[in-house]
């Protein structure tokens, strides 16, 4: 707990026991490398008995007792080869795959996450809001495979995957490989997604390195291309407003994300959570442990996503006394931790550099909903990749009358959806091309 209430990586080293009661040293290493800022600690292990298991992720095991002189050389041993690797990395290899790729996923900073990862590998990627979009996409379209949230609204992702399953059923196709991605990593959890028909389970928060891995597993070998090499070069936002504002942008490297990129994620989950600890107390006034839960969860997952370690952790506790509907004094405190963790996050956001937040905001919005004027908030918002396109793609459509434009928008507004800017922008300039042809004809 005291490693994972850090805000930035504050230790050197870590020397951990073997043998401790609830969770041994083993145990407490996977823990560590799962967090971002331990992923890379330097960590010995001592123990009075030899290590058999080959899977663990200790760099040094040594054997009780052990003397000092072998102690000393083995810790600077450790510390001078992690000196020489731990400067920041200017780039990275990635391996590529020609594969066509469906995420269904409801909550847009996920698919925003999930989306950037995926794209960095090749892939061609479609995003689907919930599980019967998802479903309707699979029926129009062929996928090498679907990576499928499994709390959705309308359909979730369990139901979804049982449909898929029936239907592949009766047309006698072959199983289109499913990964479920859920923020519960329980046991029973991972049971669920395998009996609703799902081919494995990623649990949430996602990192690069385990898409990857479902990539590799599971399609086939053919789908690989050449590696790629990307830079990590992140262009900085000059810190106006204190250490809070480096911390959270402490998380846009650990995630290998441009932090202009990642400053709009969080302004968007300021957005979505700003008054979530408001609305978690009227549920829990009204005894609605459901609504809350739901709540708490889709809380958790982004939070996860975002690296927001003590929100992720406060939020997973107080999911599972609300779904054991525990004591209320028991939720009550859990509640009040959850957000007090939640408003610290709030907090560091909120003093961001005005002006970058304002940026990230609609600024572009405007009283004049003239098609001009409308054209250019959504250029403005493409080239931000502003989540406010969404709304003004469709005010362009309501004004528009030429049925070539409308299929052009329709399919701007898909591109749109889908997180995919790039061509959202060719269709945005096909639109312009249109419009100015029609203003030529009216002239003529």
């Amino acid at each position: 707990d005291a490693l994972l209430e850090q805000t930035e990586a504050a230790f050197d080293v870590a020397i951990i026991d073997y043998q401790m009661p609830e969770m041994d040293g083993l145990q407490l290493t996977e823990t560590l490398r799962q967090h971002p800022l331990y992923d890379q600690l330097p960590i010995l292990i001592l123990s009075s008995a030899t290590v058999d298991d080959e899977r663990h992720q200790a760099d040094i095991c040594l054997l009780k007792p052990v003397r000092q002189t072998l102690l000393f050389k083995r810790l600077a041993k450790l510390l001078l080869s992690f000196d020489a690797v731990k400067a920041p990395m200017l780039e990275k290899v990635l391996p590529q795959f020609n594969a066509h790729i469906l995420l269904v996923e409801d909550n847009v900073i996920n698919q925003k996450v999930a989306g950037t990862f995926l794209r960095k590998l090749g892939v061609t990627l479609d995003i689907a809001e919930q599980g019967k979009a998802g479903l309707e996409a699979i029926n129009e379209q062929d996928y090498d495979l679907v990576f499928m949230d499994c709390h959705m609204p309308i359909m979730d992702g369990y139901e979804a995957t049982q449909e898929i399953r029936a239907w592949e059923k009766q047309n006698n196709l072959p199983e289109i490989p499913i990964v479920a991605m859920t923020a519960n990593a329980l046991a029973e959890d991972k049971a669920k997604c395998l009996q609703a028909g799902m081919s494995d389970y990623l649990a949430k928060p996602l990192h690069q390195q385990n898409l990857v891995d479902m990539l590799e597993h599971w399609l086939p070998k053919s789908s690989s291309q050449a590696a790629i090499t990307i830079n990590l070069a992140n262009k900085s936002i000059e810190n106006k407003r204190g250490a809070d504002f480096n911390n959270i942008l402490s998380y846009a490297k650990s995630l290998e994300l441009d932090e202009s990129f990642y400053q709009q994620l969080i302004i968007e989950f300021y957005h979505q959570e700003f008054q979530c600890g408001q609305k978690l107390q009227q549920f829990l006034d009204k005894k609605e442990l459901k609504a809350a839960r739901e709540l708490v969860h889709r809380v958790k997952g982004t939070a996860g996503n975002l690296r927001f370690q003590q929100v992720f952790k406060t939020a997973e506790i107080l999911e599972k006394l609300l779904r054991q509907a525990a004591e209320m004094s028991a939720i009550t405190h859990a509640l009040n931790v959850f957000i007090a963790e939640l408003d610290k996050v709030l907090t560091a956001i909120m003093a961001l550099p005005m002006v970058s937040f304002e940026t990230t905001m609609d600024t572009t919005a405007s009283n004049d909903d003239s098609l001009e004027s409308l054209m250019l908030q959504l250029n403005k918002q493409l080239s931000n990749q502003s989540w406010h396109a969404k709304q003004t793609i469709i005010n362009i459509q309501q004004v528009l009358s030429d049925s070539d434009l409308l299929n052009v928008a329709q399919l701007l507004e898909q591109a749109i959806n889908q997180l995919d800017y790039a061509q959202a922008t060719l269709y945005f300039n096909q639109c312009q091309l249109l419009l100015s042809q029609e203003l030529e004809r009216d002239a003529a």
